[in-house]
C-alpha cells in the first residue's frame, strides 16, 4: 500500500540542484554521446552522494506485447576536476539508476558531478526526416534544478524548428531554443527553476541521409503481477 501511495513531488529534500548542463553529440553512427555537468548544494546536510536515474524502456502506442529500449552504457563519472566518483550501476523499472558516491565517506555542501553515457536506439526515423526526441534531466529528481542547459550538435534541419517543452510528463509549456551563428548545433535554455517531477524534453529534426537509418529495439513488455500468477509453469 506504501508503495503505491503517490511520493509529494515538492517535498523539501534540504538540498538544491545548482545547474545540470546536458551535452549530447549524435555520433555518426546515430548513437548518441551525452555528457552531463551536475552542480548540487547540499548545504549543511550529511550525503553520501546522488542518484542519476535515466529513463531507458517505454510503452509503445497500439502494441501491447513490446516495448521499446535504448542501449546504455556508461563511461565515466568525475567531479568537476576530472578526479573519480565510485559508482555502481543497477536497473530500477524502466530506468538506469547510477548510484554516485562513497558509502564510507560523506559529504556537504557543493559537490560537481560530471556524466558521460552512451545511449543507442534513440534516433525517430521518419519519411521525410530523422528525429530526436530526448528528455534531458528525467522525472524522478526529488529537489529543484535551478538552472537547466541543453546542446545538441551537430544542426539539425532548417525546414523544421527545434522544439523544448519543460514540466510534468506531458507538458506542452514551452522552452527557448536558440541557433549559435556558427550553426554547430543547437541549444535549448529552461526559463525558470525546474521543480521536482519536472522534465526539459528537446526535439530536433535532421534531413534524411545525415545517420543511418534509425531502427529501434524492442523487449518483451513485462507480464503483470496477474498474468505472471496465471501463466502455466512445469508445477
Amino acid at each position: 500500500l506504501f508503495a503505491a501511495m503517490p511520493r509529494d513531488a515538492h517535498a523539501d529534500e534540504g538540498w538544491t540542484i545548482e545547474s545540470f548542463v546536458a551535452r549530447i553529440e549524435i555520433q555518426a553512427d546515430g548513437s548518441l554521446l551525452i555528457g552531463e555537468d551536475i552542480d548540487v548544494d547540499f548545504g549543511a546536510l550529511v550525503k553520501h552522494g546522488i542518484f542519476r536515474e535515466i529513463p531507458i524502456e517505454y510503452s509503445i502506442p497500439g502494441d501491447d506485447k513490446h516495448h521499446r529500449i535504448y542501449g546504455f552504457e556508461a563511461a565515466s563519472v568525475t567531479d568537476a576536476a576530472g578526479k573519480a566518483w565510485p559508482y555502481s550501476q543497477s536497473r530500477i523499472g524502466a530506468n538506469v539508476r547510477l548510484k554516485i558516491g562513497d558509502a564510507d565517506r560523506t559529504i556537504s555542501g557543493k559537490q560537481s558531478y560530471r556524466i558521460t553515457y552512451r545511449v543507442t536506439g534513440v534516433l525517430n526515423a521518419f519519411s521525410d526526416h530523422d528525429e530526436l526526441y530526448w528528455n534531458v534531466n528525467g522525472s524522478e529528481w526529488p529537489v529543484t534544478t535551478q538552472r537547466i542547459l541543453a546542446f545538441v550538435s551537430p544542426f539539425g534541419d532548417t525546414k523544421y524548428q527545434p522544439q523544448c517543452f519543460v514540466g510534468v510528463r506531458g507538458s506542452t509549456e514551452t522552452c527557448r531554443p536558440q541557433i549559435p551563428d556558427d550553426f554547430v548545433g543547437t541549444m535549448f535554455f529552461g526559463e525558470r527553476p525546474v521543480a521536482p517531477g519536472e522534465q526539459m524534453t528537446i526535439v530536433v529534426a535532421f534531413p534524411k541521409g545525415t545517420f543511418p537509418e534509425p531502427t529501434i529495439l524492442l523487449v518483451d513488455k513485462p507480464k503483470s503481477a496477474f498474468e505472471r500468477y496465471f501463466e502455466f509453469t512445469p508445477l
